[in-house]
């Protein structure tokens, strides 16, 4: 599903994507720069309607990332990634993906024998997302937890959760973050929220730290 926007007042210096069917199976997208030089290329590989593998080529067409998704129940598929010839996801095996609808609302660090595990103290990872059609399948919220599904402290984040929230034309106009108690708090600069203000063709034009 491709979700538009709306119309640009100003195009010029922005990098479009170009999106074409070369297979009925195959999804091939190209980000282009405003030269018109692609810059990266994207191949996109289904299944009986499931995605199977995800290639990622830079501008010179070589290959940088290949990630393969594997059905592990129903709504749950695990993902393992090359990047650069290194397991993207080490010291774990990959990532399990639960999908709820048309979204991934979980996903969860799994060792090599498909068992859940904690990287940096988090095991799983929860999504609540926009459903309207302006910001539909933007992230508004993402929480952290243990591998007891207890809500924990992201050691990278400093908090449980982080919320976002975004305007009608998919600007974040700010980012506010919390602890496992669900209260404010800060991050390791003493930040808990961040806000921020764009011109009329959606140009950050000011950030500010609370």
């Amino acid at each position: 599903r491709v979700q538009g926007l709306v119309k640009l007042d100003i195009v010029s210096n922005r990098n479009y994507y170009r999106i074409t069917n070369p297979a009925a199976d195959k999804t091939k997208i190209e980000e282009i720069n405003t030269n018109g030089y692609t810059v990266s290329t994207t191949v996109i590989v289904f299944e009986n309607g499931h995605m199977l593998s995800v290639t990622v080529s830079n501008r010179w067409g070589l290959i940088t990332t290949i990630s393969n998704y594997k059905k592990y129940n129903e709504n749950e598929y695990i993902k393992v990634a090359i990047e650069n010839g290194v397991n993207y996801y080490q010291p774990c095996k990959g990532i399990k993906y639960k999908y709820t609808g048309d979204f991934i609302s979980e996903a969860t660090y799994i060792d090599f024998q498909d068992k859940p595990m904690e990287v940096n103290n988090i095991a799983t990872i929860k999504y609540l997302y926009y459903i309207d059609n302006a910001r539909y399948g933007i992230a508004k919220e993402t929480g952290y937890f243990d591998l007891n599904e207890n809500p924990i402290n992201s050691k990278y984040y400093d908090c449980h959760k982080l919320a976002y929230d975004y305007d009608e034309r998919c600007n974040k106009i700010k980012e506010a973050y919390f602890g496992s108690d669900n209260q404010p708090i800060g991050d390791r600069y003493d930040i808990f929220q961040k806000k921020y203000t764009y011109d009329s063709d959606d140009q950050l034009i000011k950030s500010e730290n609370f």
